[in-house]
This record gives C-alpha cells, sequence and structure tokens, in this order.
C-alpha cells in the first residue's frame, strides 16, 4: 500500500505549500498545529494491508483445498469472518476483492459438485 502512503504525503506537501502562500496575502492567520496523535491514516493503511495478506492467504488454502479435493466450504467461513474488517475499512475496492475472492471460492465449492450453499450464501453478490 505504498501508493496510500505516498497520496497521504503528497497531500500534507501540499496542504503546507497552500499554507506557506496565504500567510504572505494574510500573517495574522494562525499556522494549524500538527496532530502528533492522529495515526488514523496508517491504521486504514495496515488493516487495508491486512485485508490484503488475508484474501492471499484464503485463496491459496482455496487452491491447496481444491487441488487436494478437498472441501473447501472452511474458506467460506473465514471469508465470512473477514467481512466486518472489509466493512470497517469503508472502501469501495476492497469489498470488491473480497467479493471476487467469494466468488472464486464459490465456484471452487461448485466445481466438486458441492451445491449444498443456501440462497443466503449467494447474497453478497447481489
Amino acid at each position: 500500500m505504498r501508493w496510500l502512503r505516498r497520496i497521504g504525503e503528497e497531500t500534507e506537501a501540499a496542504d503546507r505549500g497552500l499554507m506557506q502562500a496565504i500567510q504572505a496575502y494574510f500573517p495574522q492567520m494562525p499556522v494549524p498545529q500538527e496532530k502528533p496523535g492522529d495515526h488514523a491514516f496508517e491504521q486504514a493503511q495496515q488493516n487495508a494491508n491486512q485485508v490484503d495478506a488475508a484474501l492471499l492467504e484464503l485463496r491459496q488454502l482455496t487452491n491447496q483445498f481444491a487441488g487436494a479435493g478437498q472441501p473447501v466450504q472452511p474458506v467460506l467461513g473465514m471469508l465470512d469472518g473477514l467481512e466486518p474488517l472489509v466493512k470497517a475499512l469503508g472502501m469501495p475496492l476492497y469489498e470488491a476483492k473480497w467479493k471476487l475472492e467469494y466468488a472464486y471460492t464459490w465456484m471452487a465449492a461448485e466445481k466438486r459438485g458441492k451445491r449444498w450453499m443456501p440462497p443466503s450464501r449467494r447474497a453478497p453478490f447481489c
């Protein structure tokens, strides 16, 4: 997620440049203080990295189970457990990644002839 860090850095640099330009016209305007304890961006980046790593691990697990002829339904349960973290990110990209992985795992289950999943399991694709 280096691109997220870079976006944050460029945004901060642009804000600093804007404040310097404004100071020439409004010298009495106070300079905003940096928030030393505000690490929301870093936390969001860490959560996004965690979701990416979990999705990769679940993809590998799905491939391993499917390749060995084992049922992949446990991976669907793990994906269900990952959903709250994905939703907490509030980023459509990660919801799409999660849904894509869910679809991939579901298709792997279908290939094995395991069509026992109720329609409620298919709801995330609507």
